[in-house]
């Protein structure tokens, strides 16, 4: 058995058999021969050395494995030998590779997005430097939004291998010699082109120690905001993302185990042209998709290496929330266009009381629907005695005023809305509200009904009673629901106050018969 040996390789750590360290040794030591008299290297041979760590390291298939010989043959085949490469300003064209997408940061305005999407799709750049120009123009700078991403989220090519990468050319001895050949010819061509004095000037000010420690500092002190600015996204998007995703979960599963279940609002959809689940769903990705991006962006930061979405994975979770968007906002202009108009119908109703008589105002009881509503519950979902749906809305108040007529009479206002006037007219006059009178008990309904085919429409009920002066009237508690706030009396009593009291109605206000003092709402 061959014995292994420990080496670094660009930073990376091999466990290498005997014989390939003396292989691979070899190689390197005929490259440094070949590369000796030219410029650049150093560079030639540190980009070198970096191709050979990452092959090897893709033929690891853990990190204890050992570099055997066919390894290294292997690497050496893709490479090349020195001997196969002429230094000439013509070399024979290579074979192309499957291109990586890099930003270039040798041919950026802003950061080199629109190049490396150039050398992706073999396009010009400047064709697209225009066409983000117009697409930023055109959307009011939504598209700004989505360079930005891009600038984040794609990898910037910084070494030899990525920009060739890049472009699609081969990563081999050859190609990285020509393209670091290329770098110190144009670096070359700068310093030549220089203004001497400046750049002494300039050179004399960078040699200095303390700039070079400051900025070194400062540059140290910016990665490790970096990292914890990355750790705190993670945090806030995971905490984000679980919340989003517990509601929506939560949402659907109460639902349908509630008395008011979720497909039957899809059956009948309860909003003119939205299905309840379809809003959820697009809440989901509109909500959802930014904060899984401030995800990938913290992880970004604190791992820049990692890789948690491919590039096409990020743009289709993009265009699924541009479109989410997009959706929402048209169903937003259509629900506002279907509540457009409102409609008021008023029907008045006299009843008579004897003026000896105390006025007994009572809800009126229904056996099948009376417990359906909560503190929470706006409205439901009921099965009539026709075995009809109906909508049971929470939507009725209440109000007490004086008269100077003989007899109390009743004033209901129902009003609705419509995408039109002659729909929300249709509207209003649909809702069904109950009255009922025995003897001196007036009894009135604490909710109101609607067929489902009409869906919510903002219907309310607005009782207006009124009750002629010295009139003699008790409030019971089974109205405290839907009694208004603003009941003129003279204990200034609001809702709660106001049930289980006799009152007499004054010149402008209800007066208390059996209130004490010291009684509080």
């Amino acid at each position: 058995m061959n014995k292994t040996v420990d080496i670094n390789i660009a930073g990376v750590f091999f466990h290498i058999d005997e014989k390939a360290y003396a292989l691979l040794k070899k190689y390197l030591d005929a490259l440094r021969t070949t590369f000796a008299t030219t410029e650049g290297q150093d560079d030639i041979l540190a980009d070198i050395e970096a191709r050979v760590a990452e092959l090897l390291h893709e033929r690891k298939a853990n990190k204890d494995q050992v570099i055997e010989t066919e390894d290294i043959e292997a690497v050496i085949d893709i490479l090349g030998q020195p001997e196969d490469y002429v230094i000439s300003e013509d070399p024979e064209p290579k074979a192309s590779t499957q291109k990586k997408l890099f930003r270039d940061p040798d041919d950026s305005y802003v950061g080199g997005v629109a190049a490396g999407l150039a050398h992706y799709f073999g396009l010009d750049t400047g064709w697209f430097r225009i066409i983000w120009a117009l697409l930023i123009f055109f959307s009011g700078g939504s598209f700004l939004v989505i360079y930005i991403l891009f600038w984040v989220l794609i990898p910037e090519a910084k070494t030899t291998t990525e920009k060739l990468q890049m472009k699609g050319e081969p990563v081999n001895v050859g190609t990285i010699e020509k393209k670091i050949r290329e770098e110190v010819n144009s670096l070359a061509d700068k310093v030549k082109n220089m203004d001497y004095e400046q750049a002494g000037s300039t050179l004399k000010k960078k040699s200095k120690s303390f700039s070079n420690n400051l900025a070194s500092l400062i540059l140290s002190l910016i990665k490790i905001a970096g990292k914890l600015v990355g750790i705190m996204l993670i945090i806030f998007a995971s905490l984000s993302l679980f919340g989003i995703t517990l509601g929506f979960i939560t949402t659907n599963v109460v639902s349908w185990v509630s008395e008011f279940p979720l497909n039957d609002m899809m059956n009948f959809r309860i909003l003119e042209t939205t299905p309840i689940w379809l809003l959820l769903i697009l809440g989901l990705c509109v909500l959802g998709i930014p904060v899984l991006f401030l995800l990938i962006l913290g992880i970004k930061l604190v791992a820049p290496r990692s890789n948690p979405f491919s590039f096409w994975g990020r743009m289709i979770l993009l265009g699924v929330w541009l479109l989410s968007v997009i959706v929402l906002v048209v169903l937003g202009s259509l629900e506002a266009k279907s509540r457009l108009f409102t409609y008021q119908a008023i029907d008045n109703y006299n009843y008579a009381i004897a003026s000896q008589d105390t006025l007994q105002l009572k809800a009126l009881k229904n056996a099948q629907f009376q417990d359906r509503f909560t503190n929470s519950k706006d409205f439901d979902l009921i099965v009539d005695e026709n075995g009809e749906k109906q909508l049971l809305l929470k939507n009725v108040r209440l109000k007490i005023e004086a008269t100077d007529r003989d007899s109390l009479y009743l004033s209901t206002l129902k009003e609705a809305t419509g995408p039109s006037y002659a729909k929300a007219h249709a509207n209003a006059n649909t809702i069904n509200y109950q009255v009922a009178q025995t003897e001196n008990n007036l009894l009135l309904s604490t909710y109101s009904t609607s067929p489902i085919a009409q869906k919510l429409k903002s219907q309310e009920v607005e009782l207006s009673l009124f009750i002629p002066r010295g009139q003699t009237l008790f409030i019971d508690s089974s109205l405290l629901s839907i009694l208004g706030w603003n009941i003129p009396n003279d204990q200034n009593y609001v809702r709660r106050g106001l049930a289980g009291h006799h009152w007499k109605m004054g010149e402008d206000q209800l007066v208390c018969l059996d209130c004490t003092p010291k009684e509080t709402q």
